[in-house]
């Protein structure tokens, strides 16, 4: 007799085109039962420039592909708990960001940001 050499299939485990599909049904009944529907008395969107087609192309090439690279990539070229700590300060890079594109810090913004680091100093310095 043969043994399987690969583990046994998890019994509650769903095939992902299962849960797509059934996502993707889900929604159409959704907007199909919400009043969502088109109507012909509806206005239409402004069609987009070409500067903002350019700026969500570039949002979406930085989203989808640039940044996880990116990410990986630490984790190959720095220490993992290096890598891991950079990735966990993100409110606290939100914070140039957003005042470069002129919105300004608030409070709750700059209490994250604190709430954040410390966290990461908490979690850097747990040995």
């Amino acid at each position: 007799a043969t043994r399987r050499r690969c583990a046994p299939r998890n019994s509650h485990a769903v095939d992902p085109q299962v849960r797509f599909g059934l996502a993707a049904v889900a929604l159409a009944l959704a907007r199909l039962f919400s009043g969502a529907v088109a109507r012909p008395d509806a206005k239409r969107p402004d069609p987009m420039s070409r500067r903002a087609w350019f700026q969500s192309a570039l949002g979406v090439f930085f989203t989808t592909f640039l940044c996880p690279l990116i990410s990986v990539w630490t984790m190959f070229v720095l220490p993992l708990g290096v890598a891991v700590a950079l990735s966990s300060l993100t409110p606290l890079w939100s914070l140039p960001v957003g005042a470069w594109y002129g919105r300004p810090i608030s409070a709750t913004a700059s209490v994250g940001a604190a709430l954040a680091t410390g966290g990461v100093a908490c979690l850097a310095f747990a040995v």
